[in-house]
């Protein structure tokens, strides 16, 4: 079929071309997702997702690894569309935008400029579940055009 895309050509049909301006998105006829990550402290050390357990050894594939661990109790709270291989740095998982709140005070917030954590429960569940002593933290993680930034 030829375009109509801005030419009459005696047909009468002028379709506008506003139709083919694109914005960057995650809902294309889908819920929406975000990135979040997932990092925690224990004994004043990062902890890495990508070991076995808390000491260090082993690595994520093992059945009951602190990456599934921290990935269960995180189901619990989120739906999880995406995961992605863990390490030092924590993990990352792509979300559905609208399960992104676990019923705090504050629930959800897409405005980054107010500091509303819509993670909390899931941060004490997810650190209960590995066995962390000192903090869990979640964040959203900001997707450019280079990639994903985990900084």
């Amino acid at each position: 079929m030829p375009s109509l895309i801005g030419a009459d050509a005696g047909s009468g049909v002028n379709v506008a071309a506003n139709y083919l301006k694109a914005v960057e998105s995650t809902n294309f006829a889908t819920r929406g997702l975000r990135f979040i990550k997932v990092t925690s402290v224990h004994s004043a050390a990062a902890v890495d997702f990508g070991k076995a357990v808390l000491a260090g050894t082993g690595v994520y594939t093992t059945s009951n690894s602190l990456y599934q661990k921290g990935l269960n109790a995180l189901m619990g709270f989120v739906e999880v569309y995406a995961t992605f291989a863990p390490g030092t740095g924590g993990f990352i998982v792509a979300i559905a935008d609208d399960t992104a709140n676990d019923g705090n005070q504050g629930g959800q917030n897409p405005d980054a400029s107010v500091t509303n954590n819509p993670f909390t429960a899931a941060e004490a569940a997810v650190k209960a579940a590995i066995g962390a002593d000192t903090s869990v933290t979640i964040t959203t993680v900001a997707v450019a055009a280079t990639g994903i930034s985990i900084s």
